[in-house]
């Protein structure tokens, strides 16, 4: 689906069953730990990334996990071809 269209965000969230590269990242990924509350229920979690529509956000506990997880962003993008919008990345 195009970017803006209203049922967008329904169709492209993604699940860490259906992405390989959230599958990736979550097994060689290093995340933050953080407080997450679901189901009622508050437990710590690690974050590696976060990713809604055609947007990704990673974390990292050091600069050096961080490095370590754009590493693996990248060199999924050189395996598969995934282009990044360079000008939207910092």
């Amino acid at each position: 689906m195009a970017q803006g269209e209203v049922l967008s965000p329904k169709e492209i969230v993604v699940s860490r069953e259906r992405d390989p590269l959230v599958r990736w990242l979550g097994k060689y990924g290093r995340g933050k730990k953080m407080w997450i509350k679901r189901g009622g229920e508050i437990r710590q979690m690690t974050v590696v990334s976060l990713h809604f529509t055609d947007d990704m956000a990673v974390y990292g506990e050091t600069f050096e996990d961080l490095q370590r997880n754009l590493g693996i962003i990248a060199e999924w993008s050189r395996a598969t071809g995934m282009k990044l919008n360079g000008d939207k990345s910092a």
